[in-house]
């Protein structure tokens, strides 16, 4: 997110409908800006970022204090969901293409969602994280492998930079966060919610989960995947204990960016960097979904 301006930077000419257009573009992904704010708890798309941005995401943070989503960073998120939902029309191609490798076991969840209360240090909070894709292998009603893949878009330069890097840290953060939770939660159960899984899975036990971060450049179309390694299930398992020990001891950390541009990109900035708000002089929010026990 940046700190552009949300106003409008045109006037509707006099001739209308001309213009009419642009002005219900803007209105719209404003409308669509407040899904991606939406708070759940702690969340995986923030994980391998600044911890007083994730703080301030669980309380009632004062409008006043923060900064508009500009447009330009609106348009560019509503691009990388119009990518994600494009899976949900190729997953069956993905099927068919696994079956025809290693047999007819492996099944898709395009947008999974998965939700986890676990607790760290006193306190309970509820981990939220949503992958693009999970390929699921069933073998005889056993859950064999659970392949977290999560779809990133990127502007030229970012793409070049992402390939060089072999793929960005909190990126990596952020799948990390789904494996470790489908390692600790019922994924009998989570599978059971899904069409088609229902009594599929009756052993969930001694699974092997991977993961992958899939970037496509916004600029000509080039793609190339990154695998995610096990140990940022365990970094990421890390990451949440020690924001559940800040929310149990009250301890604000003050502005943390893990990379340098962040900030440059935060709706919280004024609150953060002029008036230096304390995340915990504030309330939570009722859907943080943290619980302490101080």
């Amino acid at each position: 997110m940046t700190t552009e301006s949300s106003e409008p930077k045109y006037e509707i000419p006099a001739e209308m409908p001309f213009g009419i257009l642009a002005g219900a573009y803007q209105i719209g992904l404003i409308k669509i800006g407040s899904v991606y704010d939406k708070t759940e708890g702690i969340r995986a798309s923030g994980l391998g970022m600044c911890a007083r941005r994730q703080l301030y995401k669980l309380v009632e943070f004062p409008d006043k204090d923060k900064e508009p989503t500009g447009f330009k960073s609106l348009a560019s998120m509503r691009f990388g969901t119009v990518i994600g939902d494009d899976i949900e029309t190729i997953a069956a191609d993905m099927i068919n293409m696994l079956s025809a490798i290693d047999g007819n076991v492996w099944q898709c969840i395009a947008q999974a969602e998965l939700k986890a209360d676990m607790s760290f240090a006193g306190t309970d909070a509820q981990l939220v994280a949503h992958p693009d894709v999970m390929l699921v292998k069933v073998v005889d009603r056993k859950l064999m492998h659970v392949h977290i893949i999560d779809i990133k878009t990127t502007n030229p330069f970012g793409h070049k930079k992402q390939l060089a890097d072999k793929g960005s840290e909190h990126h990596k953060y952020q799948v990390g966060m789904a494996m470790f939770m489908v390692d600790n939660i019922d994924m009998g159960e989570l599978l059971g919610k899904h069409e088609g899984f229902s009594g599929l899975v009756t052993d969930a036990s001694g699974f092997v989960v991977s993961g992958e971060l899939f970037y496509i450049s916004r600029g000509d179309g080039d793609y190339f995947s990154v695998p995610v390694d096990q140990q940022y299930a365990e970094l990421a398992e890390n990451r949440c204990a020690e924001i559940m020990e800040m929310i149990n001891d009250r301890k604000d950390p003050g502005a943390v960016p893990v990379q340098s541009w962040e900030c440059n990109y935060c709706d919280y900035k004024p609150g953060c960097h002029f008036s230096n708000i304390n995340p915990f002089d504030l309330p939570f929010t009722a859907d943080a979904n943290i619980k302490t026990y101080k």
